[in-house]
């Protein structure tokens, strides 16, 4: 879960705020608790304890990539050595918004798997 949505859902902030702060993003590249702080949308504390919960909602999910893979479709119909092949080949990446992945993906086989992401 991102940071904005964090602070939306426990109502630290509201939509409007978010989008005036993604704004600020796209130009400064800041992360966005950064940018929520500096405006004053939120202070340092809440940020904090966001960041906090933030880091245990993924912990267990994200430990291992073959984890994150049973987790997720069309992956989890896939054998453990379908999974580690596949783990093998990813590589953790984060985004800006503005950013786009337009086509990535692999071919094993009779598998293909393709994502698309456009921010």
């Amino acid at each position: 879960m991102r940071v904005k949505e964090i602070l939306v859902k426990h109502g630290y902030v509201d939509e409007e705020s978010v989008q005036k702060a993604l704004k600020t993003q796209a130009s400064t590249r800041k992360k966005i608790g950064e940018i929520m702080v500096d405006a004053g949308f939120i202070n340092e504390t809440i940020l904090h304890n966001v960041l906090a919960f933030q880091k245990t909602l993924g912990k267990d999910r994200f430990e291992s990539k073959q984890i994150f893979l049973k987790g997720t479709i069309p992956f989890d119909a896939l054998n453990e050595q379908g999974l580690e092949e596949i783990a093998a080949t990813m590589e953790l990446a984060s985004f800006f918004p503005g950013e786009a992945i337009i086509k990535q993906g692999i071919s094993r086989g009779p598998i293909s798997i393709w994502s698309g992401m456009v921010w």
